[in-house]
């Protein structure tokens, strides 16, 4: 699944678990090794990447990428794409990892 698709069934988790008085889930996401964020949304996690200027130009392609969790709450997931300053960029990666915030 999309990472857009990830953060909304997070989100309706956590409406869920705002009902019954349970803590919220996070994901905590990380570009290429570096530069990690908690999010508690998509908008959140959005913003962020905008916030990461030398991560922009491989965005677009981060948001298309097909995101299996391993295990029950983690994934890392590596992609290619376009870099304008060095060409085809190999390897770039993105971690997540959901959790509980207690």
């Amino acid at each position: 699944m999309k990472i857009k698709d990830l953060f909304k069934q997070m989100e309706k988790a956590n409406e869920f678990a705002k009902m019954i008085g349970e803590e919220e889930f996070v994901l905590y996401a990380s570009l290429n090794g570096y530069s990690g964020k908690e999010c508690h949304t998509f908008k959140e996690f959005q913003k962020w990447l905008k916030v990461e200027e030398w991560a922009t130009y491989f965005i677009e392609k981060l948001l298309e990428v097909e995101i299996e969790l391993q295990g029950k709450n983690s994934a890392m997931v590596y992609f290619d794409t376009y870099n304008p300053y060095f060409g085809l960029d190999k390897g770039n990666s993105i971690e997540v990892a959901i959790y509980k915030r207690y």
